[in-house]
């Protein structure tokens, strides 16, 4: 075992700066250190500067763990191996295209990425897009404790099936002392697992993950959700930051969401795909945010989203999310609510500064009772305001259960007596502001419904509509439908 103490890194520093001092080519440690030790020797080279170039590791299933793994005639054959060295910036792990290998690939604070010059887990050799096969089984595929500059790329995961699994396919834990930052995948497939398929996860706040990227990735088959975030619980307390999600395929999360982000101040997910999420769980969405702050959607398609209760929505801003925007989604055929804004007793803090604009919902509200755009406001003491809707479209036709949609609906009162999945009195609706304390704009949106047509009552027109968008061009709409 290596002993090192603060008095011997100073003494080290020391030694490095004297004139005479210089870094051999080479360095040969007997007995081989073990990656607990290494720890002390990365403390010695953020004193003294790197002390070797960044190299390329090969791992592949005709390698040999006592090679050098340098090369690809020289490469290691296991996971086991790469768990067992700790790796500098810019150095690179390659699996080799086409093959299996048993996971889960680990790494934590002794892994020193940095911002330009990352560590790099992905492929070699990838023929015809055969990527290589992370094999969790009953685990994780790639587990990582606080590691910063870090790029994983081009690797399928595969659990053994979200009723055996118990983990996530890659988990980023957080620190307990200070945040990690510049993590990148990309091209990533992750399926079979018991959890989720990306999980962002911290235990304290501001010692999260900032300046996350998660592109091309195809999320499918597993229990919870899809890309997960989560932190401690507070008022205006995030753990994570600069979350981005963009360009990725999230369905059959059969017991949870396809993307959600909470903790989160500084999120963006554009131009991503969800469906089929949520079929046996009750509370599922396709992309939505809570407990969050800053958040973009953007460009994404949410649709045939399922519930066995509540929600089965397109998009949802939910309980303590502020100063945020829901713009040029497209949502359709959910269960539930294409656009939905809801705060639930005891959130962390007031809803409030939220835009939903130039969005389009078809035949949403398919089963539960909602509007295809919903606010529902559960906690008068912790109000939605500063709400402002506006140029969205809504397409709307019967429903499966035969009732009339397409009205313009208001319903006083808050708590479970308004809440739209077990309330028998509520028809669908276009738009639909439930609560009495609910401070929104809504103007200059097209519906076109078949049905009930647009409904709405002068004593609270004046209340929460600004303008209605054209309304001679929506009779002339309504009655070519006819």
């Amino acid at each position: 075992m290596l002993w090192c103490s603060i008095n011997t890194v100073k003494a080290f520093s020391a030694f490095c700066h004297h004139s005479e001092f210089r870094e051999p080519k080479e360095y040969y440690l007997v007995p081989p250190l073990t990656k607990s030790a290494f720890c002390c020797l990365a403390a010695w080279q953020a004193l003294c500067g790197s002390a070797s170039a960044a190299s390329t590791y090969y791992i592949s299933p005709s390698g040999d763990d006592r090679m050098s793994g340098l090369s690809v005639n020289t490469p290691w054959k296991s996971v086991k191996k790469v768990n067992s060295v700790s790796f500098q910036p810019g150095d690179r792990i390659l699996f080799e295209g086409g093959q299996l290998f048993q996971g889960p690939v680990k790494l934590d604070g002794c892994d020193g990425g940095a911002p330009n010059h990352a560590i790099e887990v992905g492929a070699y050799r990838v023929a015809g897009h055969k990527m290589p096969t992370i094999l969790a089984q009953s685990g994780a595929g790639i587990e990582v404790h606080g590691t910063s500059g870090l790029r994983i790329s081009n690797l399928t995961i595969i659990g053994d099936g979200p009723m055996i699994n118990k983990q996530s396919g890659i988990i980023l834990c957080g620190s307990k002392n200070q945040p990690a930052s510049h993590v990148v995948i990309d091209h990533v497939e992750i399926s079979g697992f018991g959890e989720h398929g990306i999980s962002i996860i911290a235990s304290e706040a501001n010692c999260g993950y900032r300046n996350v990227l998660i592109s091309h990735c195809t999320i499918h088959d597993n229990q919870l959700n899809g890309i997960f975030t989560e932190g401690p619980w507070g008022h205006d307390i995030y753990a994570h930051q600069d979350i981005r999600v963009k360009d990725c395929n999230v369905f059959n999360m059969f017991g949870g969401s396809g993307i959600t982000l909470s903790s989160v101040n500084g999120g963006i997910v554009e131009r991503c795909v969800a469906y089929n999420n949520g079929a046996n769980f009750s509370g599922a969405v396709g992309i939505w945010a809570w407990d969050s702050n800053n958040i973009l959607f953007q460009f994404n398609e949410s649709y045939g989203n399922r519930t066995k209760g509540v929600d089965g929505d397109g998009f949802d801003f939910d309980g303590g999310v502020t100063n945020s925007v829901m713009q040029f989604n497209y949502s359709h055929d959910n269960d539930a609510a294409g656009f939905l804004l809801a705060q639930y007793d005891l959130a962390p803090q007031a809803m409030k500064n939220i835009t939903i604009r130039f969005n389009i919902s078809k035949n949403d509200a398919r089963k539960r009772k909602y509007g295809a755009i919903h606010v529902w406001n559960g906690d008068t003491s912790s109000r939605i305001s500063k709400v402002h809707i506006y140029r969205n479209t809504i397409f709307q036709d019967s429903p499966l259960d035969n009732r009339t949609t397409g009205s313009l609906s208001k319903v006083e009162g808050s708590g479970d007596a308004s809440d739209p999945a077990i309330s028998p009195s509520t028809q669908g609706s276009a738009i639909r502001i439930v609560s009495s304390n609910t401070s929104a704009a809504v103007h200059n949106n097209t519906l076109l419904t078949i049905g009930a047509g647009m409904q709405w009552n002068e004593a609270w027109f004046t209340w929460v509509f600004r303008k209605l968008y054209s309304p001679g061009l929506l009779a002339s709409a309504e009655e070519s439908m006819k």
